[in-house]
């Protein structure tokens, strides 16, 4: 198909326009002789000039992103890259300088980091596979913690003090509250202190109970008995005290096991 412009002063005039609405209206006039052609190129032209025109008219105020102007938003962008661009040549400085020093220079008063680092992942295993039974001793602390009584009161040298009482009677047999204790024997003839077993009176090990015969009258004597399944070991397997103001001591070293040392006859 051959065309022809039959107004060539008007489309010469092309070159010349300064905005959107000259340059259309030259066109049209250039065109104005190709029939349909000028018809449908118009038509395009001014849907152009309409959506140029809304971005236009919005890029300044509309176009935003939470409230700021976009335009605003990328103002700093070119200077930000270039910020960005000369640190990265010092960056690359850095990662070399670190790269070529790390499999030696780096070291901790002596041992590479490296080497120093190597066993983290062991310990790390070891502590998780631990940290169960971790677990397990701190809920029986936490469960009987609401049995232990705080101590608020003042400790002194007397509170350590062995007491001293007296029994006057022909027999007696020791009570938790004589461990540590020293008991006079007052009776007048003689008298026997029993030793229960455990399974009565539970005394801790390690517990001593100390007795002393008083003044008793001639041929009588304070006498130490085991009862049901105690055993009392001693010098000669004697249980008397020798005499007035003699001791003995009587020694816990087993459930039912005791030792008893002193002026033994």
């Amino acid at each position: 198909m051959h065309m022809s412009f039959t107004n060539f002063a008007a489309l010469q005039s092309l070159t010349s326009v300064n905005n959107s609405d000259q340059f259309l209206v030259s066109l049209n006039n250039g065109l104005s002789g190709a029939s349909g052609f000028g018809r449908v190129a118009t038509a395009a032209m001014e849907k152009s000039l309409s959506v140029y025109s809304t971005v236009q008219s919005n890029s300044a105020t509309t176009w935003n992103y939470q409230g700021t102007d976009i335009k605003a938003l990328t103002a700093n962008w070119q200077s930000t890259y270039t910020g960005f661009s000369t640190q990265s040549a010092n960056n690359a400085s850095v990662y070399s300088t670190v790269n070529a020093n790390s499999a030696t220079t780096w070291n901790y008063q002596g041992t590479d980091i490296k080497a120093l680092t190597a066993n983290w992942q062991s310990t790390y295993t070891t502590v998780s596979a631990q940290s169960a039974n971790n677990a397990s001793v701190y809920s029986t602390v936490n469960a009987n913690s609401g049995k232990w009584t705080v101590f608020t009161g003042t400790v002194s040298a007397a509170t350590f003090v062995a007491s001293v009482t007296s029994t006057a009677a022909a027999n007696y047999r020791f009570a938790l509250t004589d461990a540590s204790r020293t008991i006079i024997d007052t009776f007048s003839t003689n008298t026997y202190y029993g030793v229960p077993s455990n399974n009565t009176v539970a005394f801790p090990t390690g517990s001593q109970l100390v007795v002393i015969q008083g003044n008793k009258t001639a041929s009588n004597y304070t006498v130490l008995s085991a009862g049901s399944g105690v055993t009392i070991n001693s010098f000669s397997n004697s249980l008397s005290l020798a005499g007035n103001y003699a001791a003995g001591t009587l020694i816990k070293t087993d459930t039912n096991v005791w030792y008893l040392i002193g002026n033994l006859k």
